[in-house]
């Protein structure tokens, strides 16, 4: 089953690209409306990926600090409760065998994704 919300993003993308395109001059098709209702709205985004790198996915970036920094393993263990159509996972995070951080999620790779994001935080904070 084709994923809902990013067929729902496209569309909407398609909607404001569509909208810029016939808002410009004849001459230009409305290529310079488009780049910049673009630009506007996915700077701060980029930036912000650009900034971050693999910390948009926080499981890879736990594994290359903890590579990094030699502190041994990571490893994830889950619990899911509730009814299978209202289930909230748990996910508990380890390192060489230690608890490192903990997160929730609605699936179970969101609750790890949620508990490596801490995990990363404490690991590389400045403060002991």
């Amino acid at each position: 089953m084709p994923n809902f919300r990013a067929k729902r993003t496209a569309a909407r993308s398609a909607g404001v690209n569509g909208a810029c395109a016939s808002s410009g001059s004849p001459r230009s098709n409305g290529i310079d409306a488009t780049r910049a209702a673009i630009e506007r709205l996915l700077a701060p985004s980029l930036a912000r990926a650009a900034e971050i790198g693999a910390g948009l996915d926080w499981k890879t970036s736990l594994q290359e600090a903890c590579a990094a920094r030699g502190l041994g393993s990571v490893s994830y263990e889950v619990e899911g409760l509730g009814p299978d159509h209202l289930r909230t996972f748990t996910a508990t995070v380890l390192i060489g065998g230690a608890v490192a951080g903990t997160g929730q999620g609605s699936a179970k790779k969101h609750a790890e994704q949620e508990a490596a994001a801490v995990a990363y935080a404490s690991i590389t904070s400045d403060t002991p």
